[in-house]
């Protein structure tokens, strides 16, 4: 008999690669992929169905296939690598572990090619191992050119972690990000997923125009004429998500306006709103958001310096602004060396000391920039002169950053950002109070930069 005791020197991995690559023992041909391309497959019952639950309803109980399995929606060479791909023989020289293919070797190679075709098989025969591979093999290839194509599989196939990922990646990358060929080419749900955020960095404006030049992709697509009300049309209920108050009153007359993209009760709302923004007040409006999405630093500092040894105790600053704002995030000091990271976690507190947002364990690393920003789940709305704290606390020792000779008030739009010392204690408003003296963040000092406001 050929390859006599061919088991003895293989771990499990290459011995089910042995056995599907020679067809051992095979009880069961799946035909996989189109009418016309239709290939054989040959498998093993138990394996598939000790792997899926979708299997074992195929071969076992009530809704069992009593004639042939015939798979149309997958393609034989996609299929095989989800099974177990057979690299093993081509590519021997690279050792027995070059093993790929997952119900089999519990093993896979994926790349930006196959992901997608991957995660199809493992969300339809519920793989729910190989659908987390899939998922966090995206999230760390997400960059501007691909988050759109990866935040819309993340929606095709309901992964919501990895949308967030996308939405996350987008808040500081965002003009990067929609001048890419695949932000056209998303459904009108993802491009909703857009609209709905509270930070972004570019203005609305500019926001506006790629929302247009998705709508008319979709008008080319619909094979319909590239017209305002048909963009209009395409977008659906998404147009009121446009933030057209947050625009500058001469861009709104020149480029929305004059067209008719909105109509005349709309328009009339914006320009109602620009005048009342004129005369110093602030008129809501019926139709749209009227508060900008997009972000600047306010940094508090005049100095950044280096070698402080952080620690986990708490970094505590208060603040208020003279006109309302929204708070987007806050600014934190990186580490100093490139091979450290940090972990933090952030409770905003309004006046009443309730908590308002929190931030849990946060990772980020070394920059350049000596600075990381940190953004809030959701954007907070800010009363003016109603007082703010802030507190942070660092998971690791590690020397950072800091900042040192503070301001106590920075300039912002037409208002002013204040800080001051935060609390610690119930009786530590004074200067003198020596849990103030130890405190790690002041006004004059400390590890958090700054606010990110519009």
């Amino acid at each position: 008999m050929d390859n006599y005791a061919w088991q003895c020197d293989k771990y499990l991995p290459e011995c089910m690669n042995y056995v599907f690559s020679n067809r051992l023992f095979s009880d069961v041909t799946i035909l996989v992929g189109s009418t016309a391309d239709r290939e054989e497959v040959h498998a093993h019952k138990l394996v598939l169905m000790a792997r899926s639950p979708v299997f074992h309803a195929c071969f076992k109980g009530p809704l069992a296939v009593k004639e042939q399995l015939v798979i149309t929606d997958i393609e034989k060479g996609i299929f095989e690598e989800f099974l177990r791909w057979d690299r093993y023989n081509v590519c021997q020289s690279l050792g027995p572990w070059w093993l790929d293919g997952f119900l089999y070797t519990d093993s896979i190679t994926l790349s930006m090619e196959n992901v997608t075709s991957i995660l199809y098989c493992s969300r339809k025969y519920c793989v729910d191992k190989l659908t987390l591979k899939c998922e966090d093999f995206m999230e760390n290839k997400i960059d501007a050119e691909n988050v759109f194509g990866i935040m819309e599989e993340a929606h095709n196939f309901g992964l919501t972690n990895l949308r967030d990922k996308c939405v996350k990646f987008l808040v500081q990358n965002t003009k990067e990000s929609l001048l890419s060929e695949s932000f056209t080419y998303i459904c009108r749900q993802c491009v909703r997923t857009v609209l709905t955020m509270d930070s972004l960095s570019i203005s609305e404006e500019m926001l506006f125009e790629h929302t247009l030049r998705w709508a008319e992709a979709e008008c080319k697509r619909r094979n319909i004429p590239n017209t305002d009300r048909n963009k209009r049309h395409v977008l659906g209920d998404n147009v009121t998500l446009i933030r057209f108050p947050a625009m500058s009153s001469s861009y709104f007359q020149q480029k929305v306006a004059s067209g008719e993209f909105l109509g005349a009760d709309e328009v009339i709302d914006v320009f109602l709103h620009n005048f009342s923004k004129d005369d110093g007040e602030s008129r809501v409006s019926t139709f749209f958001e009227v508060s900008s999405r997009s972000y600047q630093p306010v940094l508090r500092f005049r100095k950044t310096l280096r070698e402080r040894q952080s620690t986990d105790d708490k970094n505590d600053i208060a603040f208020e602004s003279s006109i309302p704002a929204i708070l987007h995030g806050l600014c934190v000091y990186t580490p100093k060396e490139d091979s450290e990271i940090q972990v933090v976690s952030i409770e905003v507190f309004d006046h009443r000391k309730s908590s308002i947002a929190s931030v849990n364990n946060h990772f980020f690393e070394h920059s350049e920039r000596k600075i990381h920003d940190v953004f809030l789940p959701q954007a907070i709305r800010l009363v003016p002169n109603k007082r703010y704290t802030i507190s942070t606390r660092n998971s690791f020792s590690v020397k950072s950053f800091y900042g040192s000779r503070g301001k106590q008030t920075v300039q912002f739009g037409k208002g002013v950002i204040s800080f001051y010392n935060a609390a610690l204690t119930e009786t530590s408003d004074s200067e003198d109070d020596w849990n103030w003296y130890r405190a790690n963040t002041t006004v004059d000092k400390g590890q958090i930069a700054g606010l990110l406001l519009s």
